[in-house]
């Protein structure tokens, strides 16, 4: 019997390197092996069924979305793709130039240094913004946050900060803080100088102010854009995708400051406010005839007490109640009406009464027989409210908005006021005299201004002009649109004017604007203040005031017009007056600007030789009289012959008064006489006694004799 042994089983490997393992079979002469035999696995049939059948239905779905994607959506795809391969960059046009009447750049953009970070970067968040905060002037605690956002590539750090603070940032060489250029807006003379004018941008470049808004489309430009095919690190390929198209700079806008008129303005108006205690003041110089304005200056005093410029165009959105300079418009509608000419007398009194309101003179005065030149000079409150009567409410208010009361102008400048001037059906009984003299109605400076604009210009009103216009593609200057010149007043009305407005500053309340060589014409106006309580008295009873001096100069041609508005100057009511406090400031200008513009003087010698049509020059030579000199020659005759009308008209009424009164002084004496005789026939006769001797000088005394009792 032939036993067959198995050896022990062993686990197969499962390693590829090992070999089949063979079998080892016993038999009756000994032990062999052999090769064991593989067999295939056995497969069953539903297995292939549902492997075709996924392969199938996998082709499928292949198909449908190549079919979707390339004939249904394949611009999609494609845009898709081009939005992660290519990357579009706005290239910002350079923002225009603000320039003053020279061509001088006042406000331009230059490169400025950013820091800004890449949280991704930032290893230590809370150290960097330890680090950084002092450099910076930012919270440490508000930069930290920016740096934990590590899902942001960008984080600003500070904008536009200075070359040496950039410097300093880059020495530490930060993780993830890097520096890079933008543009910022700056003023080559100074950020203080025509700040109200200029106005500002903010740090993205947008205007939010002054011209700088007014004109922001203009000088922004058109941006460009920059498209380039990017790798995935985000750099451009090179030999890639790459489109430029440039950006359009932002045009210049050229206005008609003078630079130099301008710093001298803010400088000597800053002196004045300092020097009268004020809270601020505004100033405006310029041209009549074209409109221009040359300077336009804003000052304030800060709570610790500096006088600093302003970044409020207050000569715009700034309205006050002008006081007494307003009296020249109201004697335009009084002299348009035919209601008087400059030597018309009128009895003009010390005080009025109109209702409940009693109105007076600055000074007292007995009753004044004064023409409106007078009435001018001597700033009376009461002689014009007596015309402003005859004028009437509607001929009044017509004055006043014709001359651009209650409107703004036309020079579309941000935040400019109305100014407040209610409907004449709507006036109380105290409106007419309170307006006539400046109260009870609110004006921007420009409008005040532009009410001597318009005398200066016979009777024309000239829109204001601030901007010459904004430079074209081809460099030419393309002027905004302005409204048409129109005629206010007849000439022989602004003459008249004239006439009484330089007799305010010859020998009036405005003595302190005159300069040598150049006859200047102007008022004064001294007006409360209202508060905010309602009233013009605050709290404590006391009134607050605001100083005017406006007027233009050489009266006869006029080259230029000057606005002074001193806003609460303090000291005694003699000190704080329009006439002290604004009307000197308006000399210092007025010497400044007529030196500057190269105006010659006007006046030669202001005395007249005795032979009309002549005059004598500073040389001593006689010469003909020019058509000005003519004119004011004139003018001052009319008011010498007004003058000595009025009196001899006083003399004559005087002499009347004188006769009138020895008439009743004989009257009441013949009477006393009669009286006398009708007493004395009524008495009965007694003999008058003999008149003794003087004792000194008489002879010695006779013997007594007996008087006989029979006789």
């Amino acid at each position: 019997m032939t036993t067959v042994s198995r050896p022990p089983t062993k686990r197969k490997s499962t390693s590829p390197s090992r070999k089949p393992a063979k079998r080892s079979v016993a038999t009756g002469s000994g032990r062999r092996t052999r090769k064991a035999s593989k067999r295939a696995p056995r497969v069953h049939p539903r297995r292939i069924v549902v492997l075709i059948a996924i392969v199938v239905l996998a082709g499928l779905g292949l198909m449908f979305q190549l079919v979707r994607v390339q004939a249904f959506g394949a611009e999609r795809y494609l845009n898709y793709g081009e939005s992660q391969r290519l990357r579009s960059v706005e290239i910002a046009g350079g923002r225009g130039r603000i320039l003053d009447r020279s061509g001088v750049a006042l406000s331009v953009s230059l490169p400025t240094p950013t820091i800004a970070a890449d949280p991704r970067l930032i290893t230590d968040p809370s150290g960097t913004a330890r680090v950084l905060a002092p450099l910076v002037g930012v919270d440490a605690g508000t930069l930290e946050q920016r740096f934990l956002r590590p899902d942001s590539a960008f984080a600003y750090v500070s904008r536009q900060v200075s070359d040496e603070v950039a410097a300093e940032v880059e020495a530490l060489e930060l993780p993830g803080i890097y520096t890079y250029e933008e543009a910022a807006r700056y003023n080559p003379l100074g950020e203080s100088f025509a700040r109200s004018v200029l106005g500002r941008v903010d740090t993205d470049h947008r205007g939010v102010s002054g011209l700088e808004l007014e004109f922001g489309d203009e000088l922004r430009g058109t941006p460009g854009q920059l498209l380039f095919e990017r790798a995935k690190n985000g750099t451009a390929i090179p030999g890639g995708v790459y489109e430029l198209e440039e950006a359009i700079p932002g045009a210049d806008v050229q206005i008609t400051l003078d630079r130099t008129l301008q710093f001298e303005t803010e400088r000597l108006l800053q002196q004045q406010v300092a020097d009268t205690n004020a809270d601020g003041g505004v100033v405006i110089i310029m041209v009549p005839g074209t409109g221009e304005i040359l300077s336009m200056a804003s000052v304030s005093r800060t709570d610790d007490g500096r006088v600093v410029v302003t970044g409020e165009n207050r000569a715009l959105s700034w309205v006050y109640e002008p006081g007494s300079v307003l009296k020249a418009v109201t004697f335009a509608g009084v002299f348009e009406a035919d209601l008087a000419e400059v030597d018309t007398f009128t009895n003009v009194p010390y005080a009025k009464t109109i209702f409940d309101k009693e109105y007076t003179d600055d000074h007292f005065h007995n009753d004044e027989w004064w023409t409106p030149v007078d009435i001018m000079r001597e700033s009376s409150n009461i002689g014009t409210i007596q015309w402003a009567e005859k004028l009437g409410n509607q001929g009044l208010y017509s004055t006043l908005t014709d001359f651009g009361f209650g409107s703004a102008s036309t020079l579309r400048f941000p935040y400019e006021e109305n100014g407040l001037l209610r409907e004449a059906d709507v006036w109380s009984g105290t409106s007419l005299p309170s307006i006539a003299i400046g109260q009870g109605i609110a004006a921007t400076p420009l409008q005040v201004i532009q009410s001597f604009n318009i005398i200066a210009n016979g009777g024309v009103y000239v829109p204001p002009k601030l901007v010459m216009g904004t430079s074209a593609p081809n460099g030419e200057l393309r002027e905004p649109p302005y409204e048409p010149s129109r005629r206010i007043v007849e000439q022989s009305t602004a003459d008249k004017l004239t006439t009484m407005l330089e007799s305010v500053v010859e020998s009036g309340t405005g003595r302190a604007a005159a300069i040598p060589g150049y006859l200047a014409a102007g008022k004064t106006g001294t007006s409360w203040k209202p508060q905010p309580g309602g009233g013009y008295q605050d709290e404590e009873g006391k009134f607050h005031y605001v100083a005017t001096f406006g007027g233009f100069l050489p009266a006869d041609d006029p080259a230029v017009s000057i606005l002074v508005v001193i806003d609460e100057p303090q000291g005694y009511e003699s000190e704080i007056s329009g006439g002290k406090a604004a009307a000197p400031l308006f000399a210092k200008l007025s010497r400044y600007a007529l030196q500057h513009l190269r105006v010659p003087p006007s006046v030669a010698s202001q005395a007249v030789d005795g032979s009309e049509g002549t005059v004598t020059g500073e040389d001593g030579r006689i010469r003909a009289e020019t058509e000005s000199e003519r004119r004011i020659r004139e003018a001052k005759e009319a008011r010498e012959r007004a003058e000595g009308e009025a009196a001899a008209k006083r003399a004559e009424q005087a002499a009347e008064d004188r006769a009138a009164a020895e008439a009743v002084d004989a009257e009441e004496a013949a009477r006393a006489a009669e009286a006398e005789a009708e007493r004395a026939a009524q008495e009965p006769d007694v003999p008058e006694e003999p008149e003794q001797p003087d004792q000194s000088d008489a002879a010695p005394e006779p013997e007594e004799t007996p008087i006989d009792e029979t006789q």
